[in-house]
């Protein structure tokens, strides 16, 4: 039985392949790999087979994919520290000063690493186009 066989009944009785479930997914989502393992404890869940599920993943992923993550966290890591760093030593006197400081470094870095996950996604993907071209899922 080829993978793309594989036949699932869901609670409404309608029945797709996983091929096709995974069509009706919007890539930004089927490219992340903590999507990829929910997905997966999903199929579990409902009973999916483990062979389809792994071989349709990983035809989504690619180097480009890995490389694109590691050069991001080095970034988020980089702005994390510099932040932490200067609230850490620009801080307040007493476990007062300290505590806002590490509230303040918090919400600095969160909202610093979704800026620059939105640049670094547009910049990436339009440098992954410019490359390679537009490639599908299930190529």
């Amino acid at each position: 039985m080829k993978h793309e066989d594989v036949k699932h009944e869901e609670h409404g009785g309608v029945v797709l392949s996983f091929h096709e479930w995974a069509h009706q997914v919007p890539a930004e989502i089927r490219e992340d790999s903590l999507w990829l393992v929910e997905a997966y404890r999903l199929g579990l869940f409902l009973g999916v087979p483990n062979e389809p599920y792994w071989f349709f993943s990983a035809q989504g992923v690619d180097t480009w994919q890995v490389m694109e993550g590691l050069v991001k966290s080095f970034f988020f890591g980089g702005a994390i520290g510099l932040i932490s760093c200067y609230k850490g030593f620009t801080c307040g006197s007493g476990a007062s000063g300290v505590g806002r400081a590490c509230t303040e470094s918090f919400v600095s870095s969160f909202l610093v690493i979704i800026i620059l996950n939105f640049f670094f996604a547009h910049i990436l993907r339009s440098m992954y186009t410019a490359m390679y071209g537009v490639r599908g899922l299930f190529e």
